[in-house]
């Protein structure tokens, strides 16, 4: 219910809430065990990608940096990010940005790399 409330949190129109709720999804994103969780959460990867698009600056910067850790985190999460379209179009959209700080563009760079190394996504891409 904790992890609903999160994603909740992180897909709202209030900029305060989406920016504490990237923090702790980033934090979250780090453990093995809480990113297996958290991808249980319906909605989560869209959330995040909603993140990696329309959120300020520095959330975005944290958003694109927790799909960089999640996808590094594992082949079964990679897969499970690379076959959501709205998070390829995300880091995709976020790498090519001009509006993105240097960091969010390298974190999407860093997690398509990732994604390009997994064998069931790399024609997708």
């Amino acid at each position: 219910a904790a992890l609903q409330a999160l994603v909740a949190m992180a897909a709202s129109n209030g900029e305060k809430e989406r920016g504490a709720a990237a923090r702790a999804l980033l934090g979250l994103s780090s453990s093995r065990d809480a990113a297996d969780a958290l991808m249980r959460v319906e909605g989560f990867v869209e959330a995040v990608a909603g993140l990696v698009l329309t959120a300020k600056m520095s959330t975005k910067e944290e958003a694109s940096k927790a799909f960089d850790i999640l996808v590094a985190n594992g082949w079964h999460l990679a897969e499970a990010i690379g076959s959501v379209e709205s998070a390829l179009q995300a880091l995709k959209s976020s790498a090519r940005s001009h509006n993105c700080s240097s960091r969010a563009r390298m974190h999407s760079l860093s997690a398509l790399h990732t994604l390009s190394r997994c064998e069931k996504l790399r024609d997708t891409l």
